[in-house]
């Protein structure tokens, strides 16, 4: 039978429990604007969002899961939030599930990012040629265009719940009664 008063606990219950809020914030292929080169779709967790609190910057996670056959050179091409300017940077030697971060400026709720995956593995890296779209034709490289949003995904709540009502009950009605059967 049901207990005639309320029992509280001190734990939450499992349901309650606290998530990760960036667990399943990916980078999507909906994201993606344009893609040049090959028709490799973004993968899955291959950019993911790290850091979101201050809709100023976020920190954006890259993860190689193009291909586990070769490593790969990604260059990233992304607004700075130090110089406030346009950069084109890279990491070389990639294998399958290695990963680096970056963090990008937002301007208005967004920041644009282009990403350019090399498969050759005989390229030779200049950083000013590598963040330019391939040919459409071109098979060892693959370049994505891709807006993300700056939003503060993971705030604190406000305050804690109270165990208790927030104002104590009342003797007497607080409001007279109506006409209403």
């Amino acid at each position: 039978a049901p207990s005639e008063t309320p029992t509280l606990s001190a734990a939450p219950s499992e349901s309650f429990a606290p998530t990760d809020c960036y667990e399943k914030y990916d980078v999507t292929g909906e994201m993606v604007l344009t893609q040049v080169g090959t028709e490799e779709p973004l993968p899955e967790d291959s950019v993911q969002v790290v850091e979101s609190e201050t809709g100023e910057t976020i920190i954006l996670e890259f993860t190689q899961l193009w291909t586990e056959e070769a490593n790969v050179t990604i260059f990233v091409h992304y607004h700075n939030p130090t110089t406030q300017s346009s950069v084109c940077e890279y990491q070389s030697d990639l294998s399958y599930t290695d990963s680096f971060t970056k963090e990008l400026v937002c301007y208005e709720g967004w920041t644009d990012v282009g990403l350019f995956i090399y498969f050759d593995q005989e390229l030779q890296i200049d950083e000013c040629q590598e963040c330019h779209p391939p040919s459409p034709d071109e098979e060892n490289v693959i370049a994505y265009y891709f807006e993300v949003p700056c939003e503060p995904i993971c705030l604190e709540p406000s305050s804690a719940p109270s165990l208790s009502p927030v104002t104590p009950p009342t003797d007497a009605p607080v409001a007279p009664p109506t006409d209403a059967p």
